[in-house]
């Protein structure tokens, strides 16, 4: 054995071992001039002295040089050895063969096994044309390539047991081949009848029907008498009538009931091909009107996204069907449409949040508008309103606060520092900051009232602060008792009338706070959304406002996903109990994509599809 790195005639130097046989080893190499890798088969050295085994590694090597083919293995070189044994140099066929693509994917889809397997009839014929039969066809020695375009090939290996046919008919070399894909005549089953070019054909019917179906068209065969029970047994049953009927001719026991020749099987091969293609053609083509009157249905329900699917399904699978550049056109129509009529709904929701200055819904509102149109024309002039709108809030609230400190300097007797606030009110709100000078005024004007007046006072402003609304009337009411003037009396009532509507005011939210959790917990979204209204009602610049309303859009959202994937459910149980295959297959495309890529039901419904599927190929 040659170890990996080293070289053998120096110069083919060994990549890798691919495997042995009876004969010698088989090497991956890489010509160390040419740069190129190739297979290298090296003859056993103690084989070297047998003229049997050089005779029959010579024999393969000289009807190797006969065939030039695309599809056959090319052979670049023979030669021999310092130790007397002899190598060839085959072709390095980049691929996997017949029987690794079956044990790993299963069998070979339709039009791929047809188009390799006029592949293989024509290396066949190449090989026949030079009067040479290959004694071996079988699932090992049939390699798959691929082009750089992916384009699938093959190419016939391993003329090991291929041998010469006489005029006569006859051979020189031993019985070989696998067992289960030997002809009859090949272990000597049918009298007078020698291995010729009928019995490769033979062979590679096999081949095709495992191709086919991924079994074996006859029982496994581990004697000639397993053989021979096929002369009244016909290979198991194909569900494609014209494949069956070709199967069955390429796989008579009879010799005279078969193929002669490979140019025969390669021409019914093409014609059945050709067949099914049509039908297969034909059956796309009803298809395709399916899905276009299923497009158009929901065109005209306005099932935009459903019209969507069905469209992209078509331009997919069947882009040159009639009539479907004519719905893609009404349907991009009919979605511009639709779009310009969502601008223009939320372009007015925009207006209204902006007119009753509620800023937070106003730019909430504008998000979406942008969602639907990114680049709107009127998204920077509509921003600018917002931001105007919210800073002019901003400046409400601070006007508030700074009045607020100016009553409660007052109240606590220091008119310095209510002044102070005056003036800082004169810069932002005229009307407040007259508000806080007339109540300036009235202190300088009650200079003279006692020191019980003014503890009356602090002691109002204290049970306003504490929402003792009862008792702040009553000492309001002590002010007339003491001569204060009744504007005085008129700034405290109006004073408590605000603050008691403040606290309602707080109640309410903090009501309509408590419930709307409860309301979504419940999944009661209609409650949830007039709980949001009446908390917009009452404190219109409260930011839980747009919380709220996104929380139930999203809870919203979820709802209706949630019916629609329960209604798909039961749309897709209805088509399968139908038997309505391809329509089903859609449904549960669209149910998967509505619940995020998977469902619970899944499984069973991929199984049922697959019954239905099956059952069709059964027919």
């Amino acid at each position: 054995m040659t170890e990996i790195g080293g070289r053998i005639d120096g110069k083919y130097e060994v990549i890798g071992r691919i495997g042995s046989g009876g004969m010698g080893e088989v090497y991956r190499v890489r010509h160390v001039h040419l740069e190129e890798q190739r297979v290298i088969k090296v003859m056993r050295s103690d084989l070297a002295r047998s003229t049997e085994a050089i005779d029959r590694f010579s024999n393969e090597a000289r009807l190797a040089t006969k065939i030039k083919h695309p599809n056959v293995a090319t052979l670049h070189d023979f030669s021999r050895l310092p130790d007397g044994s002899f190598y060839m140099v085959w072709e390095h066929i980049e691929g996997q063969d017949v029987e690794g693509w079956l044990q790993r994917r299963g069998r070979f889809p339709l039009p791929i096994a047809l188009e390799l397997a006029i592949q293989v009839l024509s290396g066949l014929e190449a090989i026949h044309e030079e009067g040479i039969v290959h004694r071996d066809v079988s699932p090992d020695n049939l390699m798959i390539t691929s082009d750089p375009r992916g384009r699938l090939g093959v190419k016939i290996i391993d003329l090991g047991l291929a041998d010469q046919v006489t005029p006569m008919g006859e051979r020189s070399g031993q019985v070989g081949g696998k067992m289960n894909y030997c002809s009859p005549e090949h272990l000597g089953l049918i009298e007078g009848v020698r291995p010729d070019h009928a019995s490769d054909l033979y062979s590679f019917a096999i081949v095709l029907y495992r191709m086919l179906t991924g079994v074996l068209p006859f029982p496994k065969a581990t004697s000639a008498a397993d053989v021979l029970l096929r002369r009244t047994a016909p290979p198991r049953a194909l569900s494609l009538e014209s494949v069956h009927q070709l199967m069955q001719k390429a796989l008579a026991f009879e010799r005279s009931d078969r193929f002669q020749v490979a140019s025969d099987f390669r021409s019914e091969l093409l014609s059945v091909g050709q067949e099914i293609d049509a039908q297969q053609e034909t059956a796309r083509a009803h298809e395709g009107r399916a899905r276009l009157d299923d497009a158009s249905g929901a065109l005209a329900e306005s099932r935009f996204a459903d019209a969507e699917t069905y469209l992209h399904d078509l331009e997919t699978r069947h882009p040159g069907i009639e009539g479907l550049a004519i719905l893609r056109s009404r349907l991009d129509e009919m979605t511009k449409a639709r779009r310009q009529v969502q601008l223009m709904q939320v372009r007015e929701m925009v207006e209204q949040y902006i007119a009753s200055k509620q800023k937070a819904l106003a730019r909430l509102s504008l998000d979406s508008l942008l969602e639907i149109d990114p680049e709107y024309r009127d998204k920077d002039a509509l921003d600018a309103r917002i931001a105007a709108l919210e800073l002019a809030q901003e400046e409400e609230e601070r006007v508030k606060g700074l009045l607020k400190q100016g009553r409660r300097k007052l109240a606590s007797g220091d008119r310095v520092s209510a002044r102070a606030l005056q003036r800082q009110l004169l810069g932002l709100d005229l009307e407040a900051a007259g508000e806080l000078e007339r109540l300036l005024q009235v202190s300088d004007d009650d200079d003279t009232q006692t020191d019980e007046m003014e503890a009356i006072s602090v002691r109002v402003e204290e049970l306003l602060e504490q929402s003792e609304f009862d008792l702040a009337a009553q000492e309001i009411d002590k002010l007339g008792s003491l001569g204060v003037a009744k504007v005085t009396r008129d700034l405290f009532s109006r004073r408590l009338e605000s603050t008691m509507a403040e606290a309602r005011g707080s109640a309410e939210v903090a009501e309509i706070l408590r419930l709307y959790p409860e309301a979504v917990a419940a999944e009661n979204l209609p409650e949830a959304r007039e709980l949001a209204t009446r908390l917009q009602a009452v404190n219109p610049g409260n930011e839980q406002i747009t919380v709220m309303l996104n929380e139930i859009e999203v809870a919203d959202q979820e709802s209706r996903r949630r019916d629609g994937v329960s209604e798909g459910v039961s749309t897709l149980t209805v088509l399968l109990d139908a038997g309505r295959l391809e329509e089903a297959r859609m449904a549960l495309a669209v149910l998967l994509r509505m619940n995020g890529g998977d469902h619970p039901l899944r499984g069973h419904f991929e199984q049922r599809l697959n019954e239905l599927t099956k059952g069709r190929v059964d027919r």
